[in-house]
């Protein structure tokens, strides 16, 4: 098993897994994860809508993707709490654990379609 923010682990990143939105879009995501074990981290990945469809291609993790429309933060524990499903990002974005930049209505359909 990959440790988590390995390179195996986001060379496996699928933030697309499980989502049931059949209106959410693909959507271009700047993750930054403050605080791990090695320091921060950012990586980049195209969430794809729920045909499948990718814009532009799929993102390279460690690569900046030219555009991405979101920058989710958080801290390596919210991170982790994310990746095991024990909080939702609707959840930890309510209570201020994951914050948001960018185009909003993204946000809230991303949001939306992962709850």
């Amino acid at each position: 098993m990959a440790g988590f923010l390995s390179d195996e682990w986001l060379d496996g990143l699928d933030l697309g897994a499980g989502r049931g939105d059949e209106k959410a879009p693909a959507v271009r995501v700047r993750r930054l994860v403050t605080g791990g074990p090695e320091g921060d981290l950012t990586f980049e990945s195209v969430v794809p809508g729920i045909d499948g469809s990718v814009p532009g291609g799929p993102g390279a993790p460690g690569v900046e993707l030219p555009g991405a429309e979101l920058t989710l933060t958080t801290t390596y524990a919210v991170a982790s709490e994310l990746d095991v499903g024990d909080v939702t990002p609707a959840v930890a974005y309510m209570q201020g654990r994951l914050k948001a930049e960018g185009d909003m209505p993204t946000l809230y359909a991303l949001l939306a379609a992962t709850t």
